[in-house]
């Protein structure tokens, strides 16, 4: 039988002894009262069935509903599960030695070895350690030849640590956010994320605000402390009724972190026009990013020799300057980076591990060039051998909504690329399903040929390309630019790809080892298609396009057949007249590489 008194009354304040004696009052022993109360797993640390000894096991459910538990035996080589099921109110008694002896295999297949006579053990839920369970406990080991009984100890398995905020301290930029987590360790020896169990609050929500569990927001520069809450659990603690009230006590899961907010490092994402003639002043050239500051910030230039410049307008993203390069500087790379001064007229206050300025990225100084102006346009030819017509093989249902002639088809079309772009792989199911999908949205994403004598500026603002390079001639050169992707399903609506993604090389000029003057032009769809392609094709990434603009540096004599990726198809104009055009290869041999097809300025000779 089972006596359960429910206390109203301060922790502590009842005394309780309690005790077993047989009918003829000669056998004694003693018998520990439990609180009783959710907790995790407990243990005994120690059961022993040798010499005559035996562990006797009583499980009681204090639930009113059924539960499902495992008593683990562990022993030297490994571990036993013996499943155990209690109805409600219902006691279940064992002996150690009867799971023993049974040689039953238990789920995954172990044993305990009869060689195996003492170790530990567990009674925890059937899903982990720190499930909660509802089950008192109580365990001795008799000797009955002995007349012996020792009662045994057992372990509430609760939390050990609870200060694991990470990463401590915190360093946040004002303005942006940083992601942290909370975890919890158990006598387990694991540790388990509470991060969205948790409420997280900061002492100053002037310099850090939590945005959600885990999320804290800069707000001003500052220190900060950072503090969680968690669901309650059971304190790791030892059950013995002669060290106080025998229960697996539950406190609340709680944790602190430091943190500092401050200025970020500033990043320089762009420059336009990034092509400086020299003994010219470039006037109006933007600077994009983020964290300029709004004390005026300062631009740095390596090599710095015939450089100068003027600030017209900045801001926290955006500095207009002049560029002033004087007469005789050589064609040249330069790096470019941005410092922030600081805000409202204090200093740059920056996070730990920030730097008040930006990683460099590349301008070209351009000394002058007695060359023919050099267009090369690439563009998708939708009239490809491998695109009329297209593979075959694919199901009869990715064919019947890859359809773009009505508008209820290209509203169907537009929501089966909408799925690729979210991840899902809808009806691709086969290579066959694969190429018959790169076919068709390249075919329907084709441009209309570039005609055979163009005036390049013309050419640049339409549009109608995936790539435009232009460099040399006597003016100023238009430079390279990325092109977007037309929707193939035609609904004016769905931009599959959207503007097209730049490379880290893309502008890139320099003079080659072999002593060729160039200009890289390199992107790839943007990230919109890329995403769809990626679900389309397993996960494969994009491979890049690009091309390559070289002159003589001696003569300024251009290269004719210069680098150019095997896709998509690439017209290479002089002074504005159609020279040579280069045909793109499949679609198949193309989409086959990934985004290592690549053209760095390493590999240009």
């Amino acid at each position: 039988m089972n006596l359960i008194l429910d206390v109203q009354g301060p922790a502590r304040g009842l005394l309780l002894t309690s005790g077993s004696v047989d009918q003829k009052n000669t056998y004694v022993f003693e018998v520990r009262p439990v609180g009783v109360g959710e907790s995790n797993a407990k243990s005994l640390g120690y059961w022993s069935i040798g010499n005559g000894d035996d562990t006797m096991v009583t499980l009681w459910n204090a639930a009113d509903e059924a539960q499902d538990l495992v008593f683990t035996l562990f022993f030297t080589g490994g571990h036993y599960n013996f499943p155990i099921h209690l109805g409600p109110r219902a006691t279940n008694t064992f002996n150690i030695s009867e799971i023993v002896h049974s040689q039953i295999p238990d789920a995954e297949g172990n044993v305990v070895p009869a060689s195996a006579h003492e170790g530990s053990a567990r009674i925890s839920g059937t899903r982990s350690s720190i499930e909660h369970i509802l089950v008192g406990m109580a365990a001795g080991t008799y000797n009955v030849a002995k007349a012996t009984c020792a009662v045994i100890c057992y372990n509430c398995n609760g939390t050990v640590a609870f200060d694991t905020i990470d990463p401590n301290p915190l360093a946040v930029g004002v303005g942006v956010t940083a992601s942290a987590t909370f975890a919890v360790g158990f006598t387990d020896g694991d540790g388990y994320d509470y991060t969205t169990l948790s409420t997280w609050t900061t002492n100053s929500t002037s310099i850090a605000a939590v945005q959600s569990a885990g999320v804290i927001k800069g707000m001003a520069a500052g220190s900060f402390t950072t503090s969680t809450v968690g669901p309650k659990e059971t304190l790791n603690v030892v059950c013995c009724s002669d060290a106080g009230s025998c229960s697996c006590p539950q406190i609340p899961t709680t944790g602190t972190g430091s943190g500092t907010a401050g200025d970020n490092t500033p990043i320089l994402t762009g420059i336009d026009p990034s092509d400086w003639p020299s003994g010219v002043t470039t006037s109006g050239v933007t600077f994009s990013g983020q964290y300029f500051g709004t004390n005026p910030p300062t631009l740095t230039f390596s090599p710095s020799s015939g450089i100068s410049y003027g600030l017209v307008s900045y801001n926290d993203t955006q500095i207009v300057a002049n560029i002033a390069v004087a007469s005789g500087t050589p064609t040249e790379q330069v790096q470019v980076s941005v410092t922030n001064n600081g805000y409202g007229g204090s200093g740059f206050v920056g996070v730990p591990g920030s730097s008040a300025s930006s990683a460099p990225i590349y301008a070209t100084v351009r000394a002058p060039l007695n060359t023919a102006e050099i267009t090369i346009i690439a563009w998708v030819n939708g009239n490809a051998p491998d695109l009329n017509p297209l593979p075959t093989g694919e199901n009869s249902t990715l064919q019947g909504n890859l359809q773009n002639g009505t508008f209820s088809q290209q509203v169907v079309c537009a929501l089966q690329v909408s799925k690729w772009i979210a991840g899902a792989a809808t009806n691709i199911t086969t290579s066959a399903d694969q190429a018959y999908a790169n076919a068709w949205l390249v075919k329907n994403s084709a441009n209309t040929a570039p005609p055979s004598t163009i005036t390049p500026s013309v050419e640049l603002a339409g549009g109608n390309y995936r790539l435009f390079n232009d460099f040399g001639g006597s003016g100023l050169p238009l430079g390279p630019q990325v092109g977007s992707t037309p929707d193939p399903c035609k609904t004016g609506f769905l931009d599959w790809a959207g503007a097209g993604q730049p490379s880290q090389y893309e502008g890139y000029s320099s003079t080659s080892p072999a002593g060729q003057v160039y200009q890289i032009n390199e992107g790839r769809i943007g990230t919109a298609g890329q995403a769809g392609s990626m679900t389309i094709n397993g996960g494969r990434t994009v491979p890049w396009i690009w091309s390559v603009i070289e002159f003589n540096s001696a003569n300024g004599t251009p290269n004719l057949s210069p680098p150019h990726a095997m896709f998509p198809t690439y017209s290479l104009y002089v002074n504005g007249t159609l020279t040579y055009t280069f045909a793109q290869s499949t679609v198949a041999a193309f989409t086959a590489q990934d985004q290592t097809y690549q053209l760095t300025p390493s590999q240009i000779p």
